[in-house]
């Protein structure tokens, strides 16, 4: 990956990102889907001052974070089985990529099988079957955007629908992975059937995975302050 910023401060952020959780394989994994975490961190995270953007930043790299995590859980559980599993595998028409499935291995009867994983709480089709019940926390106050989330998970269901259409039209085996704790609506899960994917819950809750990121995220950025307060610990100098 291109590094944006300088060597020094770079591998600082990147040994801070080690000593909370996000080990080697998390970068790697990240790097394939071509997200730089320590540019992020930094561009993101470190290099903004007003408290309202870094509010919407911290969300932001979450999230981000939240995707690769996911990403990661898949793969090592079906590592654990045996399975020699493939990050960001691509789907090409030709020479030409057409998608890419998040991971993909090929199973004991020698299926390959392409799996798409989503690390949402929530994954809907119709506003009607918007879980209400699920609840953000933020300094101890418990808040409900209802407006924003039922937009932000229908359009996760809308991007799954459409990726899980592509890798179907490979006739292989198509898997899509969710998290314990996922509401996922009847109306994705028929069109998922009609389409011949599968879906498979890992035993990991959203909900803790999800807090997991942000307090990475948070404690990242407590730790990243030092910068300022004392540069010549990552400069060299």
């Amino acid at each position: 990956m291109k590094k944006y910023i300088d060597n020094n401060i770079y591998d600082f952020i990147l040994k801070t990102l080690k000593e909370n959780d996000i080990n080697d394989e998390i970068i790697k994994i990240a790097n394939k889907m071509d997200v730089d975490l320590p540019n992020i961190f930094y561009e993101k995270i470190l290099c903004v001052n007003n408290v309202d953007e870094l509010s919407k930043n911290v969300d932001v790299v979450a999230k981000s974070l939240l995707g690769i995590y996911g990403n990661y859980l898949a793969s090592y559980y079906y590592k654990k089985l045996g399975y020699d599993v493939e990050n960001e595998y691509e789907i090409k028409e030709g020479k030409k990529i057409i998608t890419k499935a998040d991971i993909a291995f090929t199973n004991h009867e020698g299926d390959i099988n392409l799996c798409e994983v989503k690390a949402t709480p929530q994954i809907i089709d119709n506003v009607k079957n918007y879980n209400s019940i699920y609840k953000k926390e933020c300094d101890n106050v418990f808040y409900l955007d209802m407006d924003s989330d039922i937009i932000k998970y229908k359009e996760i269901g809308n991007k799954l629908i459409k990726q899980v259409s592509k890798l179907t039209k490979t006739k292989n085996k198509v898997t899509v992975i969710i998290f314990e704790g996922c509401f996922i609506d009847d109306a994705i899960k028929d069109k998922l059937k009609a389409m011949g994917a599968s879906i498979f819950t890992l035993a990991v809750n959203i909900n803790e995975l999800e807090n997991h990121a942000y307090d990475i995220v948070y404690n990242v950025m407590s730790q990243l302050k030092s910068i300022n307060n004392d540069e010549k610990m990552i400069s060299g100098k």
